[in-house]
């Protein structure tokens, strides 16, 4: 089974011992993009993410938001969808990260970003 994670707030992620700090902003951006049950937020290991053809967020090589298609599902794998191209995952590999109730995940901002605005 693939482990879903549920999020609460930016801690949870920056927490997260199978995040760097990247990718946790990754997966932050994403949730507070995507709607519903139309896309899921994956984390795939490095080595898994690299034989993928889905396209990463920007910024890592490992953070995807991809739709799981139910019907194409087998015991060990499922198929994600980005647009018009695909891959299947492994289920026991597979991190999703979900938003927890009514939660607004915001990483907060880089100092790269604050340095020069003052």
């Amino acid at each position: 089974m693939p482990e879903v994670i549920p999020v609460e707030a930016y801690h949870d992620l920056v927490s997260d011992d199978h995040l760097n700090l990247e990718e946790a902003d990754a997966i932050a951006g994403a949730l507070n993009r995507v709607t519903g049950n139309d896309v899921d937020v994956l984390y795939l290991p490095a080595e898994l993410a690299e034989e993928k053809v889905l396209e990463p967020e920007d910024g890592t090589e490992s953070v995807f938001v991809a739709r799981l298609v139910p019907e194409r599902e087998t015991q060990a794998a499922y198929y994600a969808r980005q647009g018009l191209g695909g891959a299947w995952v492994p289920k026991a590999a597979t991190r999703i990260y979900v938003a927890a109730g009514d939660s607004d995940i915001y990483a907060p901002a880089s100092t790269h970003e604050t340095e020069g605005s003052a």
